[in-house]
């Protein structure tokens, strides 16, 4: 019984109970995936790390990406037996290209899947994804700043981060990202898997994944397969 001068605590009691069990849940699942890991590891070292404490109803936000771990230096077989995962919601692949300078601005040229956009809270504003190794995805907001009159369709030149030659690029779209201001001096542009392949970048690059977890996947250890 609850007299009306008491506070009825049980409702908070049930959400602190069941935020926990989540947590939990989570951690258990992350162990897995790591002991299921550990048995093609070889010469690489892999950094699993717990990327929340707290798992909000959406798994996040458009500020600060909804990944729950984040996997450095990744090799390709890893990354596969990652993105074959039945515990792995959302499999990010990205890796840094490079990035080439114009006066006060600089644009961070990268290779990112659609996985990767979601987790880091970015997105396709107008077009779509490249997908050949001439086409490019960039933030309009840097075509503005450096007064490049092109559109979706149109061919620019940039700096290849790599040599420092000019190459052509295809616009494809627009990348919408969280940044915002006219004081900016950082931006980004993504290019094709093609791209990355072409330049071989498993070997010149430094992969990384980002996972977000399926928490209603199974988590016994006898699901786990080596």
């Amino acid at each position: 019984m609850t007299w009306p001068f008491e506070n009825d605590t049980s409702a908070i009691i049930k959400k602190l109970a069941s935020a926990q069990l989540k947590k939990e849940r989570l951690k258990k699942i992350f162990t897995i995936i790591a002991i299921s890991l550990a048995t093609f590891l070889m010469a690489s070292v892999l950094l699993l790390v717990s990327g929340i404490i707290t798992v909000n109803q959406n798994g996040g936000n458009n500020i600060t990406g909804s990944y729950h771990a984040l996997i450095s230096s990744i090799e390709k077989e890893q990354y596969q037996k990652l993105s074959d995962d039945v515990r792995v919601d959302l499999c990010g692949f990205t890796a840094s290209i490079g990035s080439v300078k114009s006066g006060n601005d600089r644009l961070n040229i990268s290779y990112s899947n659609n996985d990767a956009l979601t987790l880091n809270g970015l997105s396709v504003s107008e077009g779509k994804m490249p997908e050949k190794d001439n086409e490019i995805l960039i933030e309009q907001e840097y075509l503005i700043r450096q007064k490049i009159n092109a559109k979706i369709g149109d061919t620019i030149l940039l700096p290849d981060p790599n040599n420092g030659e000019e190459k052509s690029f295809i616009i494809t779209g627009y990348l919408k990202t969280g940044a915002k201001g006219t004081d900016r001096s950082l931006y980004a542009a993504m290019v094709s898997e093609e791209y990355f392949l072409e330049m071989d970048g498993w070997n010149n690059f430094s992969p990384a994944v980002m996972l977000r977890v399926n928490l209603d996947a199974k988590t016994n250890s006898e699901d786990v397969k080596t």
